[in-house]
């Protein structure tokens, strides 16, 4: 059986934890608070961004969650 993820309440009295990963094709970031995701976010890498190094990738993932 699978169970649908509940997404916890905004508390900004905590500190947040971003998580972010770079393939070859996009970035994906996950907000989590306590251990429970808050929110996901992807993007797909356009073709100027493709060949940038995996350092680049991570930061651009990282400024793509602060953004949104």
């Amino acid at each position: 059986m699978s169970s649908t993820t509940i997404l916890a309440l905004l508390d900004f009295t905590k500190s947040f934890l971003i998580e972010c990963d770079a393939s070859g094709m996009g970035n994906g970031v996950v907000l989590i608070l306590e251990g429970q995701s808050l929110a996901f976010s992807s993007k797909q890498l356009s073709g100027k961004h493709l060949g940038k190094s995996t350092y680049e990738k991570e930061m651009m993932a990282i400024l793509h969650a602060v953004d949104t």
